[in-house]
């Protein structure tokens, strides 16, 4: 468990039962993506795996989002990319060699638009891991578009 789990769990649980007490139903997607709708918010959700991936799909999702955990999963990077729907990649805990293997892998299975995330997969990230030049980085390097996928305290970053 990461630092802030175990001060708030106090290793009462394993990780999986407290996620598995955190996670949302299909229903309950489907009624926050409603809301979305009703309300005129884009909805989005990060699936990791290919039922959950086929769910938001149906729920009618513009574009996959692929957690930075999943930028080495070749098999998943195949499958999303079979899906024909733009891609949004987060880059955190990865080498431009990864992000380079990553595009490879979802262009050849037929993406044509990807947008890169800078992360940190430190959650809180202390002000002194963001490092945002990573942005410039990944533009340079790949010619793609590119944002932040935000771990900090506060709103000082976001802005």
């Amino acid at each position: 468990m990461a630092g802030y789990q175990i001060e708030n769990v106090k290793n009462r649980k394993s990780q999986y039962d407290m996620l598995k007490e955190l996670e949302l139903s299909y229903d309950t997607f489907t009624q926050i993506k409603k809301h979305c709708d009703e309300i005129g918010i884009q909805f989005l959700s990060t699936a990791d795996e290919e039922e959950s991936l086929d769910f938001l799909i149906c729920l009618g999702v513009p574009f996959i989002k692929l957690g930075s955990g999943d930028i080495t999963n070749v098999p998943y990077l195949r499958l999303v990319g079979k899906k024909n729907l733009p891609v949004i990649l987060s880059t955190g805990m990865s080498y431009l060699s990864d992000v380079e293997r990553a595009i490879l892998i979802l262009r050849d299975c037929g993406v044509s638009e990807i947008i890169l995330l800078h992360c940190t997969t430190n959650y809180p990230c202390p002000m002194e891991e963001v490092n945002l030049n990573a942005m410039q980085t990944l533009k340079c390097a790949f010619k793609f578009e590119v944002g932040y996928s935000d771990h900090t305290m506060g709103i000082e970053v976001p802005i």
